[in-house]
């Protein structure tokens, strides 16, 4: 009998070894499933321009903080959609490159550099032409696996003398 033991045990602990490995961190799931929500708005929405994907990713709740810390849009209003619309008429090519992505409890950050071609109107600017490249950062809160807050810096100098330089 010790003998089939013996012969079963390197069995049974390979077999153990190899089962799934279920996360011990629920915390960690969330973090990582909230930082990838916010990179797929990103790459899906905007790189992709995938509009219809909104209603997936966001609350409709959702609320766009302003730089001086106002609420300027909510998804209700249809700002966020109208917005997009109007950025991607003035860069028809943006792209953004996700640097670094940052999770912690319901909140995520993203350092993005941005690329595009300024093809049409844009913060009072007539289609220049110009190669706009300029950084932002954004950040999220999330609830229920759906963005429900933004918020968002950008050198918006930086952007306006891209704009008008020849």
């Amino acid at each position: 009998m010790k003998k089939i033991i013996l012969c079963l045990l390197p069995i049974w602990v390979i077999s153990i070894g190899c089962a799934p490995v279920q996360s011990a961190d629920p915390e960690s799931d969330l973090r990582e499933s909230n930082k990838q929500l916010a990179v797929n708005y990103i790459t899906e929405v905007v790189n992709k321009q995938q509009l219809a994907l909104i209603d997936t990713l966001f609350s409709p709740d959702y609320t766009f903080h302003e730089w001086n810390g106002e609420a300027v849009q909510n998804l209700k209003s249809g700002a966020l959609l109208s917005f997009l619309e109007y950025l991607f008429r003035a860069f028809p090519d943006l792209q953004y490159t996700v640097v670094d992505a940052i999770a912690e409890g319901d909140r995520v950050a993203l350092n993005l550099s941005a690329e595009g071609t300024h093809r049409d109107e844009f913060l009072g600017f007539e289609a220049s032409g110009n190669k706009v490249i300029y950084r932002e950062m954004f950040f999220f809160k999330m609830k229920d696996n759906k963005i429900t807050e933004g918020w968002a810096v950008v050198d918006v100098d930086r952007v306006k003398s891209q704009l008008q330089s020849q």
